[in-house]
């Protein structure tokens, strides 16, 4: 399993790779790409559904996506594309797995589709073809799902995002793609990846993030 700590190894420029937080963290993911300009860089969803691009931080680790150098530049341009498109607009933050293409071919999300931090990574993949995980096996976990919806409903009214609690409070319970599941995959040698494989994958993520401070 292929894993770098972003501040002792950079990701090298041409590459597309999925990125986490330590464990210890509320569990976060993005994706690692090299822009036009030929900087590595870091885009990734955040509550208050906003897209963001910038460095990544050196306490995220970060695994390749297995893609050839024409496929990871097709990846790159395509979420430039997106961030483009989506600066200073609000994205919604959903819980539910979007059900078809989330973006339209010049990188606009599609009207009524939200995102998890990392349905965000696995669509803007899946949007290109290069399914890295195979959602379509993927099923709800009751107790741990509504904990991590509870964890994020709590940390949205903790920075004063009312409106979007509710919101999310009120929306109807749907299965997770954890980060770790979609680090883990990235890390296997056949794409897509199982829900049962995905979980497995995950076990041993945590468990080698949970080695570092």
């Amino acid at each position: 399993m292929e894993i770098h700590r972003a501040n002792t190894d950079q990701c090298p420029k041409g590459a597309i790779a999925v990125a986490i937080n330590p464990g210890h963290e509320l569990p976060h993911s993005g994706i690692v790409y090299t822009d036009g300009n030929g900087a590595v860089r870091f885009c990734d969803l955040v509550l208050p559904g906003l897209v963001l691009v910038r460095e990544l931080p050196g306490r995220y680790f970060w695994t390749p996506v297995d893609l050839d150098a024409a496929e990871a530049t097709q990846v790159a341009v395509f979420v430039e594309m997106i961030a483009r498109e989506s600066q200073g607009r609000r994205v919604s933050y959903s819980f539910i797995y979007p059900t078809t293409d989330g973006f339209d071919a010049i990188g606009r999300i599609l009207e009524g589709v939200g995102f998890t931090c990392a349905t965000f990574v696995s669509s803007i993949l899946g949007h290109l073809q290069f399914h890295v995980v195979d959602i379509t096996t993927w099923r709800l976990r009751p107790i741990q799902d509504a904990r991590f919806r509870a964890d994020v409903i709590e940390f949205a009214r903790d920075n004063g995002l009312e409106d979007e609690a509710t919101r999310l409070t009120n929306e109807p319970e749907h299965f997770r793609l954890k980060p770790s599941e979609l680090f883990g995959s990235a890390t296997h040698s056949r794409y897509p990846v199982k829900f049962r494989q995905a979980t497995k994958l995950a076990k041993t993520v945590r468990k080698l993030l949970g080695k570092y401070p």
